[in-house]
């Protein structure tokens, strides 16, 4: 998402944009982050930089899906996204859908609650992939071998 800024001094008024930019490599790794430019495309190019700097690697069950559901916040935004089987397919906003799948999820729903602002849906969905846990964790925690949490 790019946005044209002003800010308003003695002499007129300065433009720059400001993006905001996800990235992923489809195999769980990805990020994101604000850039601010001259131009639309100096913004892009110094978020994209900033994203790279700042990835989140995220654990995929079967290489495509999640292992539960999980559920974020950020402000009054509240995402959940739910756990499907492999091939199900995306289902959700056109935004979730596009994280999601920059970070190689193909399965899955997401749905986004309260003020859905851009900015406020991107910290939400990562802050509920920050607790998503692979199946090797839930049963540790759960003091129980694998094969009875997969069953």
């Amino acid at each position: 998402r790019i946005d044209r800024v002003q800010k308003v001094v003695k002499g007129g008024n300065i433009t720059k944009y400001r993006a905001l930019v996800v990235i992923g490599n489809l195999m769980g790794a990805g990020g994101y982050s604000y850039g601010k430019g001259v131009t639309p495309q100096d913004a892009v190019a110094r978020a994209s930089r900033k994203a790279k700097q700042d990835l989140h690697f995220i654990e995929r069950f079967k290489g495509c899906a999640l292992a539960h559901d999980v559920k974020g916040k950020f402000n009054s935004c509240i995402v959940n996204i739910f756990a499907t089987p492999p091939g199900y397919g995306a289902r959700g906003s056109i935004l979730g859908r596009a994280i999601l799948k920059q970070l190689g999820f193909s399965s899955f729903t997401i749905k986004a609650h309260g003020r859905r602002t851009p900015s406020s849906y991107v910290y939400a969905t990562f802050d509920a992939l920050a607790q998503l846990q692979s199946p090797e964790d839930m049963a540790r925690a759960r003091g129980r071998r694998l094969f009875e949490i997969e069953s």
